[in-house]
C-alpha cells in the first residue's frame, strides 16, 4: 500500500506505474503529510505491514529529517531510535519537484504540449500556454480549478487527463519511486 497526501498524487502515480504494478498496489490518499506519517507510525507499531510506502508532495522534500522526527514522536515508544529512523527513511519519499503536485503538473505541462493534449482540451498551443500561465498564478491547490474554469471542462476529468499526460512525459522523474515500489513488491 502506498499512502499519499491527496488525489492528485494518486492520479500522477497511477499514470507512471505499469499495469502489473497497478494491479499489485493500492494508492490511498490520506490528507496531509502529518496524517501519512501518523498512519505509518501506527502501522509500524502493529509490525504487520512491512510493504508500505509513504509518498509526500514534492514541497516536503527539503525537510524530510523533520518528518522522520515526527514519525518517531508518533511512535511514542521504541527500543532503538536509529532503527526506527532507518525504517521510515526507507519507506518515505516525495513526489518529483519542489512544489505541490498540482503546481508541478501545471508547470511541467508547458514542456510537453503536443497534439494529443491539445485535442483533449480543445484549444491551440498559444491558448493553452496562456491558460497555464493563469493557473500557475492561482492559489495553492487551485491550479486545476483555474484550468477547468478557463477550458470549460470538468475539473476531475481535466486533473486526471493532465496528470497522466505530464507524468507519462516526465516518467524519468519517477524512476526512484518506481524502483522502490518494485523492491517492496519483491520482498
Amino acid at each position: 500500500t502506498i499512502y499519499v497526501e491527496d488525489v492528485v498524487a494518486v492520479d500522477v502515480l497511477t499514470a507512471v506505474f505499469d499495469k502489473v504494478t497497478r494491479s499489485r498496489v493500492s494508492i490511498v490518499p490520506i490528507g496531509s503529510d502529518a496524517a501519512v506519517i501518523s498512519l505509518m507510525a501506527g502501522l509500524r507499531k502493529e509490525k504487520k505491514k512491512e510493504k508500505i510506502l509513504g509518498i509526500l508532495d514534492g514541497d516536503k522534500g527539503s525537510d524530510l529529517p523533520s518528518r522522520w522526527n515526527l514519525f518517531c514522536k508518533r511512535l511514542e515508544s521504541y527500543n532503538d531510535k536509529a532503527e526506527e529512523v532507518e525504517w521510515i527513511k526507507s519507506r518515505l519519499m516525495t513526489l518529483p519537484g519542489e512544489k505541490w503536485p498540482e503546481n508541478w503538473a501545471v508547470t511541467k505541462l508547458k514542456s510537453c504540449i503536443n497534439d494529443s493534449i491539445l485535442e483533449a482540451v480543445g484549444v491551440t498551443e498559444f491558448e493553452l500556454l496562456d491558460i497555464v500561465e493563469k493557473a500557475e498564478l492561482a492559489a495553492k491547490h487551485s491550479e486545476f480549478f483555474v484550468l477547468s474554469s478557463e477550458l470549460y471542462l470538468d475539473e476531475i476529468h481535466l486533473r486526471k487527463t493532465i496528470s497522466a499526460h505530464v507524468a507519462k512525459n516526465h516518467k524519468h522523474e519517477f524512476l526512484n519511486i518506481i524502483q522502490r515500489v518494485q523492491e517492496l513488491l519483491l520482498v
